[in-house]
Order: structure tokens, then sequence, then C-alpha cells
């Protein structure tokens, strides 16, 4: 498992985690991920993302396994 975290100078933010098949894809939103932070095993080639409230993050992607056997996120470019 990996755990994606987001942060933000709100209070009382809105969360909501989303995935893609592609960076510049369409998102979709991942039942019950509504909060700051989002554990859960990634899906290689899957990109990710936060909407915090009604404003998308950057997409980042899981990728693995790498060469240690763990799951790796590299930052979208």
């Amino acid at each position: 498992n990996i755990t994606l975290v987001i942060e933000t100078e709100s209070v009382a933010a809105s969360y909501q985690w989303q995935k893609s098949d592609s960076k510049d894809g369409t998102f979709t939103d991942i039942a019950g991920a509504t909060e700051s932070t989002y554990n859960f095993t990634p899906t290689s080639g899957i990109w990710y993302r936060c909407v915090v409230d009604g404003t998308a993050s950057e997409a980042v992607m899981a990728v693995y396994p790498g060469k240690d056997g763990r799951s790796h996120i590299i930052v979208g470019t």
C-alpha cells in the first residue's frame, strides 16, 4: 500500500481523490476517498489526484514494482 497526502491551509477543506488512465484524461471520483490522506494499493499506470475545495492538484502516476520491490510514485511532468 501507499499513502498520498495533500496539505492545505484551509481548516474546513473538502477533499475528493480521483483517478484516470492518463494525466490529461477524464478523472473519476474514488468512492469513499474524501480525506486529506488516501491509503490504497495502487494500480500501475493509473494517475491519481485530489480535488480540494474544487481545485485539482497535480496528478501523480503509480508505477511499480521498483528495483527494491516497493511501489513508487512519480510526479507528473
